[in-house]
């Protein structure tokens, strides 16, 4: 619309010359076209055409795909709130922009990353682990709850277990199951042990590396990969200790969170114990074992394997077994009238004890774990190709114990026992 006003006045002012060169003396032409045509709208509108025909060209030139020059790099004048002119410039924004952003991503990563809390293992709660039922209750104070062979305390931190030996799960008096279990040795386990007992400091959230880390321990497994236990949603991980050799550390963890929070719970256990149950047969009539081992697998004369029993149990024959008998059922009749047993043999390490992970022990560590006294050295290999070597245990007056072993101090899962009684 500029362009067309500006060619419109042109020949306007043509006309207006001409009139004026042909006798028209009132005014000079000067003067007419500076009323009639002002030069400063005039120059305002050859400005405004000029950049039209710029912006035509420029149009032009992008559609047959020439790229405007980039202005990237220059600079620019910005006014800032006091009036005073600051000069920046598009690659300096750029730096600016991407420092900020780098400053701004380094200060959320500071942020987000929390120490962790300064933590140890409180010595206190272990304390309980091999004392008798009258050394804990000495300690923490009259029993809260409990029966049987597990008790909680006043000052206790958790349920203290003992060996169940000798105790009828149906017998419902107290009383007669404390005077049981104060004689059935030391604690083999303390479960539902809070989190802020076990672990000295204050935290909310503790990290299972962190945890180990600063109280010691040693990560066995986070049971990430086990399948799940009658409480669904939880894992169990476990831990060992050097300084508390043969204990096993569970934490019972929630799966959601995958740390130790309020709602862990622990437990301590002995990893290795004597398994009292295999020695029950000791004294037992034949009728009694078959009753609670099962049928009869193997064996004749006075000596029986059982379906479930821990090994062979023999029976003192008393010279009425005539060798050349070859019936298994007159043999048992005439047994049944022997007495009880007097040795059993190819017991098993696994059955005579009781594992939560397999370890190799050697003649200290079995003679603490066990609770037990040797009689003499190790004796050579001989008929069995086997070293042997004999103690006796506390719990079981006029018997005596012997181990066979591959190699000499060497307590393992080839590692076979026998005992007998000594009247036999």
């Amino acid at each position: 619309m500029r362009a067309e006003q500006l060619f419109l006045l042109i020949n306007e002012i043509d006309e207006r010359l001409i009139a004026e060169a042909e006798g028209n003396t009132e005014q000079p032409v000067e003067v007419v076209y500076e009323k009639r045509f002002p030069i400063k709208e005039i120059i305002t509108l050859a400005a405004c055409a000029a950049a039209l025909v710029i912006c035509v060209f420029t149009v032009m030139n992008f559609r047959q795909g020439i790229t405007p020059p980039d202005n990237s790099n220059s600079s620019a004048v910005i006014v800032n709130s006091s009036g005073s002119e600051n000069v920046s410039s598009a690659d300096s924004s750029d730096t600016s922009e991407t420092s900020e952003t780098s400053e701004t991503s380094d200060t959320s990563d500071s942020e987000s990353v929390i120490p962790a809390p300064t933590v140890s293992l409180n010595p206190e709660v272990i304390w309980g682990m091999h004392k008798t039922f009258d050394e804990v209750s000495a300690r923490y104070g009259e029993i809260t709850s409990g029966n049987h062979n597990v008790y909680n305390f006043e000052n206790g931190f958790g349920r203290y277990v003992w060996d169940s030996y000798g105790i009828d799960p149906q017998q419902p008096d107290r009383d007669t199951n404390i005077e049981i279990t104060e004689g059935n040795g030391g604690v083999r386990m303390i479960d539902n042990i809070m989190p802020h007992d076990l672990i000295n400091g204050e935290f909310t959230a503790l990290g299972f590396e962190d945890f180990a880390s600063q109280c010691g321990f040693e990560i066995v497994s986070l049971g990430k990969d086990e399948p799940y236990t009658m409480y669904d949603g939880y894992r169990t991980a476990t831990f060992t200790h050097p300084s508390y050799e043969n204990m096993i550390f569970w934490a019972s963890y929630s799966e959601e969170t995958g740390v130790i929070d309020d709602d862990t719970l622990f437990t301590i256990k002995l990893n290795v114990t004597l398994n009292r149950e295999v020695l029950w047969g000791l004294g037992k009539t034949f009728d009694e074992v078959s009753e609670r081992y099962g049928e009869v697998t193997s064996g004749n004369f006075n000596t029986y394997f059982f379906d479930r029993g821990w090994g062979r149990y023999v029976w003192d024959y008393g010279g009425g077994i005539d060798n050349s008998f070859s019936d298994v059922n007159e043999n048992i009749e005439y047994i049944k009238t022997r007495g009880g047993v007097v040795m059993m043999d190819n017991i098993k390490a696994v059955g005579f004890l009781n594992y939560e992970y397999p370890v190799t022990l050697n003649y200290d560590q079995f003679a603490e774990i066990c609770g037990i006294t040797y009689t003499g050295d190790e004796e050579p290999p001989s008929m069995y190709d086997l070293w042997a070597r004999a103690f006796v245990h506390p719990l079981y007056e006029n018997y005596t114990f012997v181990m066979y072993m591959e190699e000499p101090g060497v307590i393992d899962e080839t590692t076979t026992f026998m005992v007998r009684s000594d009247d036999f």
